[in-house]
């Protein structure tokens, strides 16, 4: 089962005061959390560990990108995030014991 959904994040969003003035970038960690929870409310997985992660390029508010989250063997999850063609992240996800919430 593969998971694609698109996201943004709001120009308002309180991360991004002060992240930077004049000129504001979505932090890394508000996308890894967009990230994993996406993970967690469509597949009902438990992220348990980031074992990898690569930010590719900086991504403005506002913007639109698509997350896809693709499981593998070994309780892992593939990470590829792009805005159009442009690759945002890439990287691994490992599920937590007992791999589901549901």
């Amino acid at each position: 089962m593969m998971i694609e959904e698109t996201a943004s994040i709001a120009g308002d969003h309180p991360a991004l005061a002060g992240h930077f003035p004049g000129r504001p970038v979505v932090p890394a960690a508000l996308l890894l959390d967009v990230v994993i929870r996406t993970a967690e409310a469509n597949a009902q997985w438990r992220i348990a560990e980031v074992m990898r992660m690569k930010f590719h390029r900086p991504l403005m508010p506002e913007t639109e990108f698509s997350i896809r989250l693709r499981p593998i063997a070994g309780g892992r999850v593939e990470v590829s995030c792009h805005v159009g063609e442009d690759p945002l992240i890439s990287g691994l996800l490992r599920i937590g014991a007992g791999e589901s919430r549901s």
